[in-house]
């Protein structure tokens, strides 16, 4: 989902390939909207349902930080467009993200939740918004953020010192890093994964949180409104990515499949839109 640009990676929503269904399921169309109409390449060529279709996944691959099972070979269109605005790319990415999710109230809620972490993760961070917000909200706190994409953390602005940003596949970085953190986010990333990889990635999230200690999940729901449609617009034909995204239902039964039932303490609709949910998870 975009809580960034069209032009951003993971932890904002945008990835360049992930595997994942091109479009939900058959009973999810938007109004007014058909997968054939937004379908890549269906100019003048007969359209298959892409509810039907799915990337092939390579089991022998990694699960990387975003979910996905090989890096981007190139750079998104929305993103050549946006490093085109110069010094002012920081300012229209923040602008074309805010009118998705407020950053800045889903961590003031995280924190408010857990004031006093001290170490905290953040899976699939992209160019470092969520870990620029986390740094101001927890100043005592060391931050790592980690993604596949070479512009990690890129455009950080921050406390380097005490804010780290690695290049890293989540399989090569839990076995090192087991009951690490005290924090953990995931944020707006399994959308972008095909839905056979969700255990599999949760779980290595989860060898990472020490006993005691809280997950963070942000994700987009999938809703026949506006938002949705110019989401999924964002997600799927300005970037190329392919994603399917899952009812606030389907998240939660992901999430206590792995974490156990009753795992879930608190839930939250992140601003502006209904669609944003933020699930506080408690590790025990």
């Amino acid at each position: 989902m975009p809580g960034a640009t069209p032009i951003l990676t993971t932890s904002q929503g945008i990835s360049d390939g992930r595997t994942a269904a091109l479009w939900p399921r058959g009973n999810d169309s938007l109004p007014g909207i058909s997968p054939a109409m937004i379908a890549p390449g269906s100019v003048g060529q007969r359209t298959v349902a892409l509810d039907s279709i799915n990337v092939p996944v390579e089991a022998a691959k990694p699960l990387l930080p975003s979910g996905r099972s090989t890096p981007a070979s190139s750079m998104a269109v929305g993103e050549r467009v946006r490093q085109a605005f110069g010094p002012l790319e920081g300012v229209v990415t923040d602008l074309y993200r805010a009118s998705f999710v407020s950053l800045d109230r889903e961590i003031e809620t995280i924190q408010r939740w857990r004031p006093t972490a001290r170490r905290i993760l953040e899976v699939g961070c992209g160019e470092g918004a969520v870990c620029e917000r986390l740094a101001r909200r927890y100043p005592e706190a060391r931050i790592t953020g980690i993604d596949i994409t070479p512009r990690t953390g890129r455009l950080f602005k921050g406390d380097t010192a005490r804010v780290t940003f690695r290049t890293e596949a989540l399989e090569e970085f839990t076995p090192r890093h087991e009951a690490a953190f005290d924090l953990v986010l995931l944020c707006d990333v399994l959308h972008h994964v095909s839905w056979d990889r969700h255990e599999g990635l949760l779980r290595l999230v989860k060898r990472t949180i020490r006993p005691g200690g809280g997950f963070a999940f942000k994700e987009w729901e999938r809703r026949t409104n506006l938002a949705h449609a110019l989401n999924y617009f964002s997600d799927r034909v300005l970037t190329g990515d392919r994603v399917r995204y899952g009812t606030k239902a389907d998240w939660r039964h992901t999430i206590e499949s792995i974490f156990g039932v009753g795992s879930i303490t608190g839930e939250w609709h992140v601003p502006p839109w209904p669609n944003n949910i933020l699930l506080l998870v408690d590790v025990p």
